[in-house]
């Protein structure tokens, strides 16, 4: 990981018709800019590579040529490639014509810490940016004014500023984010839109100011002054305004047209390739492949599943060749990877066949570095293991866990546990949550019973056939619960609960059968869980409840379970009795959620898979928290708006609020108090001196004809109402 925080990336291609490559050295201008943040030039086919080069090694910037190949200088190409060369955790990009004031780079890192952009990954800043008339430029270069004058200037409309951007293309985002998002659409070429088409996708998904009446709507021209909340780029703007109410802009340079570049043709085909673009992109977020990123090498990945092929991962595998496993039939995989240089092999569950698991087994065996990308036992959760699948894994191992909570992180982690242990969400369809009373008494279990909880496996599952360890078998841990049931003091009750996914319904004599009994319900009612290695050793972990497990159990820990191959010693193990350690159980679920696991909406559908068990087919997740070994990628948290439709954010739209009927959004209706006691006195007034229309609104909403304060006849009513001023 890079020192560096930030890194500023300016895409050029030199002019022929004025000075551009002298202008990088504009950033000189900030004389205080923080040691974290880095500059990177991408040069787009430039024949003055020379003097760029030069001048970048005088500045300390970092260089990098790019040959678009096209005509005429090519933007979303040229800051692509300068946000997959950069190494920082975010990136803005510049135009080479933008100079800032003194102390502007610190000012960005400063927003990124206010605007959440570090817990939020689709959060952005968008920086204001004033164009200078060539007076204003030249006064500025020669330092005769300052940025208090050029804003005064724009204020006051006199003159310095020939045009303002409230939201501009000076864009700060998380650099990974915008890999997986795929950057710029490098399908626009020439002049214009492609930087309105790449704020559309990042407003669309950051979603943080309440959504405009007309969102996809374009407003052209005139957009700075443009008082309707109406159209996305009046949501976009608000992103700059919070900038630009602290002071926070960036400056344009005057300089010659280029008109060749200004083409009038080319700038209306983007202006159609945006209706379609974006249109696409409101159908399918996804609408843009992902970025690679160079240097996570060059990974080998079997086929297009969801679960690894995703964007939300694609910038993690770098360079990616997709093949079948049964490429390898007559090919060998070891030699296939060191000839191709392949940096890593990426697997979903690798013992879903013969096929699958030779080739796994060979490229462990070869020590070629590998991962395993697979669904995880908690609620929306997948793990991405280098060690292994499932109980191969080390990374489970109490030296992950962080070694102590602080109380943020404790506070993260009682909130979650909470909502899981009251909520019905689960990895499989269940019955309906009723609660530990209601549960109890649907299967007729007195209170002061002891319940220990039997999950059984599927017989098709991974874990039950390769990784039984000491139980042997299925059959054999069906054995044990049978005996454990007839051998079990009186005070206590065994139930048990089939897979959702298996058609094969154990018998299990003297013990309850839960039917479709939420798996949470049954955790709750439980003292005690056996089972063989289960995911739902990890839910017990959730709700506090002692796992006994029989099989290789990747979660298995001292302070959270324990193992036992016979009845002897699950009985054993039920009289002595052992609890959860406290301490362990919350350390454990946080590694789990912040470092570990990652998180994602799933869509799924059922198939049949063998004769006595189903198949979940995971169609697509939508990745919200994506953490690789130990690091935190990407974080896209639901949250509430950042500002409520009253907040000064809104100033520039407030009249345009006020008077439209669509917007804002219904909040809680003001005054209150006006209710139907007030009907007798307040009726008469109306009927007295207002018109019908006016009598029709207030028997329609009495509380909301007087509750606007636009309503002309709120301050008369008001009058009679309360004659003391009081209300």
């Amino acid at each position: 990981m890079s020192a560096k925080l930030l890194t500023v990336i300016i895409t050029m291609r030199a002019a022929t018709h004025y000075d551009m490559v002298s202008r990088l050295r504009y950033r000189l201008l900030d004389t205080s800019v923080p040691d974290t943040v880095a500059f990177l030039v991408v040069d787009d086919g430039s024949d003055a590579a020379a003097a760029i080069r030069t001048t970048c090694d005088e500045l300390g910037f970092s260089y990098v040529r790019h040959e678009s190949g096209k005509k005429h200088f090519c933007a979303p190409s040229a800051r692509n490639v300068g946000a997959q060369s950069a190494s920082t955790r975010f990136i803005m990009h510049e135009d080479v014509d933008l100079f800032p004031y003194p102390g502007f780079y610190g000012d960005i890192l400063e927003e990124i810490r206010v605007n959440g952009l570090n817990e939020h990954s689709n959060r952005f800043l968008t920086v204001p940016c004033c164009y200078l008339s060539e007076q204003a430029t030249e006064l500025a270069m020669a330092g005769e004014i300052s940025k208090s004058d050029i804003l005064q200037s724009h204020l006051l409309g006199t003159g310095m500023v020939t045009t303002y951007l409230p939201a501009s293309s000076v864009i700060v985002v998380d650099r990974y984010y915008f890999l997986s998002i795929g950057g710029y659409n490098e399908k626009f070429n020439g002049w214009g839109l492609e930087d309105l088409e790449y704020a559309y996708r990042l407003t669309q998904r950051a979603d943080q100011f309440e959504t405009p009446l007309d969102p996809s709507h374009l407003v052209e021209g005139g957009y700075a002054n443009y008082s309707a909340y109406r159209g996305w780029r009046s949501q976009f703007r608000l992103h700059g305004d919070l900038l630009a109410r602290k002071g926070i802009v960036i400056f344009h340079a005057h300089h010659p047209k280029d008109t060749d570049w200004r083409n009038l043709d080319a700038h209306g085909k983007n202006k159609a390739l945006f209706k379609a673009e974006t249109a696409r992109f409101d159908l399918d977020r996804d609408s843009l492949p992902s970025l690679t990123d160079p240097q996570c090498g060059r990974s080998l990945i079997f086929g297009h599943g969801t679960f690894a092929y995703n964007p939300a991962l694609l910038p993690l595998w770098g360079s990616l060749e997709v093949k079948g496993y049964q490429a390898f039939a007559d090919m060998d995989i070891v030699d296939y990877c060191r000839v191709n240089g392949i940096s890593r092999v990426i697997f979903t569950n690798p013992y879903a066949s013969e096929q699958r698991l030779r080739v796994y087994r060979q490229v462990r065996a070869a020590n070629i570095p590998f991962v395993v990308v697979e669904r995880g036992a908690l609620p929306d959760s997948m793990f991405i293991d280098d060690t292994g699948f499932c109980c191969e894994s080390t990374r489970y191992r109490r030296e992950h866990w962080p070694s102590e909570l602080d109380a943020d992180r404790l506070a993260r982690v009682t909130d979650y546990i909470a909502d899981q242990t009251s909520g019905g969400f689960a990895l499989e369809r269940q019955g309906e949550r009723m609660g530990k009373r209601a549960a109890l008494h649907s299967l007729g279990i007195p209170d002061t019973k002891k319940v220990l909880f039997v999950p059984f496996q599927s017989r098709s599952d991974t874990t039950v056939n390769f990784f039984a360890g000491p139980i042997g078998s299925f059959d054999n841990f069906v054995s044990l619960v049978r005996e454990v049931t007839t051998r079990v003091p009186k005070d206590w009750t065994v139930i048990f609960k089939k897979h959702p996914l298996s058609s094969v319904k154990e018998e299990v004599p003297g013990a309850i059968d839960v039917g479709d009994m939420h798996i949470n319900d049954a955790l709750e009612i439980a003292d005690y869980v056996l089972l063989m290695n289960s995911g739902v050793g990890v839910l017990s972990v959730l709700f506090g409840k002692p796992v006994i497990h029989t099989a290789q159990a990747f979660y298995s820990d001292e302070g959270l379970n324990r193992s036992a191959s016979t009845a002897d010693e699950v009985l054993a193990l039920l009289a002595q009795g052992f609890a959860v350690d406290g301490d362990a159980r919350f350390r454990f679920i946080s590694y789990l959620l912040e470092d570990f696991y990652s998180f994602g909406k799933f869509t799924v559908k059922e198939r049949r898979h063998t004769e006595n068990a189903m198949l979940t087919i995971t169609e697509r997740i939508d990745y919200y928290r994506v953490n690789f070994l130990g690091r935190r990628l990407l974080d896209l948290p639901g949250s509430p708006k950042v500002a409520n439709p009253q907040a000064p954010i809104y100033d520039i739209f407030r009249e345009w609020i006020k008077r439209s009927a669509v917007w804002p959004p219904a909040v809680a209706k003001p005054l209150a108090f006006y209710r139907r006691p007030l009907v007798p006195i307040v009726r008469p007034f109306v009927i007295g001196k207002g018109s019908k229309k006016d009598v029709e609104k207030f028997n329609a909403d009495p509380a909301g004809f007087f509750a606007n304060l636009t309503n002309p006849w709120y301050r008369a009513a008001g009058r009679i109402l309360f004659p003391t001023g009081r209300g």
